[in-house]
């Protein structure tokens, strides 16, 4: 504002004292727990490939492709989905794909065919891309 030739602020700024002083544990523990899973999830194929492909009855190679099947999920679900869900609360988006994450890959746990766990691989992907 301008008052007789100088510049004036017509409102002021919250002091530090004044600002909670609290962490948001809960919404950070919510974040952390999701990025953990989301990370364990995705690497746990590359590391029990022997054991993949002996009980899906397939080569190590093919095993592998969860990995890769998970990885297209997440590069290509993640940019559309955070664009189509931007006018949403936060938490909402949150608690969604955290579900959409362990429904899915509760179906990969169970999959008694190798083609259908390729293909649920590819869901737990876009949720993980999206948290």
């Amino acid at each position: 504002m301008l008052h007789h030739g100088r510049i004036t602020q017509t409102h002021s700024y919250p002091s530090i004292s004044q600002r909670s002083k609290r962490l948001p544990l809960g919404s950070l523990l919510a974040l952390s727990t999701a990025g953990f899973l989301t990370t364990m999830l995705e690497a746990i194929p590359a590391g029990i490939l022997p054991a993949l492909r002996s009980g899906m009855g397939v080569t190590e190679t093919a095993a592998g492709q969860t990995v890769t099947v998970y990885a297209i999920g997440s590069l290509t679900g993640a940019i559309p989905i955070i664009g189509a869900s931007m006018g949403w609360p936060r938490r909402r988006l949150l608690a969604i794909a955290l579900a959409g994450y362990v429904v899915t890959s509760l179906v990969v746990a169970i999959s008694p065919a190798f083609a259908l766990t390729l293909i649920a691989c590819f869901a737990p992907g876009i949720f993980a891309g999206v948290l």
